[in-house]
């Protein structure tokens, strides 16, 4: 059972009223990923309410072209991208990650209510934030490719997240062991009575 899910958003901006490219979300759990991610590019003409950031539009220009390629087919309006991602939420009890407290999730947040003008697909107190766990002194290095696929990019931040949590877990499990064999040592060292 899937129980997380991980977004990933291109956009022309870093506010929350970016201009959205691409939209990539894949569903995981502790040790698997689904093999069928979500993917959607958006028409970014038709967003004239949302921001273009020139700094951002220039740093577009020096990116591979592979990644500005994948941007262009299949585009569809930023309303349809949002009515897709939502189908995508079969409950709304998935934690949701995304690379930041305040990129993807916000941004959508933002387009939901101002583009759609309803609620999200996931309960608000769910949402997670990937770079903090990234981020955490003990956290595996990541030395993936920064792609610029929104799904790609998805995808890469879920296996990096699923091992930063298996190393946690083993840590735990490890604190917990020697915790047993402190009290097990204190116990042998206790007068016998």
């Amino acid at each position: 059972m899937w129980t997380d899910i991980m977004i990933d958003c291109e956009t022309l901006a870093i506010t929350a009223d970016a201009c959205i490219l691409s939209i990539g979300a894949v569903k995981f759990n502790q040790t698997e990923i689904c093999s069928d991610g979500f993917y959607q590019n958006v028409v970014a003409k038709n967003q004239l309410d949302r921001v273009i950031d020139p700094d951002t539009l220039a740093w577009w220009r020096k990116q591979p072209a592979a990644a500005q390629e994948a941007l262009k087919p299949n585009q569809i309006d930023l309303n349809e991208a949002l009515h897709k991602l939502g189908a995508f939420f079969d409950h709304p009890n998935y934690k949701v990650w995304s690379n930041g407290a305040s990129f993807d999730i916000p941004m959508l947040s933002h387009a939901w209510s101002h583009v759609l003008g309803t609620k999200l697909p996931w309960k608000f107190r769910n949402e997670r934030c990937y770079r903090t766990m990234k981020n955490r002194p003990y956290a595996l290095k990541w030395y993936g490719a920064d792609a610029h696929n929104a799904l790609d990019d998805a995808i890469a931040q879920t296996i990096h997240l699923q091992a930063i949590l298996a190393a946690e877990r083993k840590q735990v499990s490890l604190a917990a062991q020697m915790e047993e064999a402190l009290a097990n040592t204190r116990a042998l060292n206790e007068p016998q009575t």
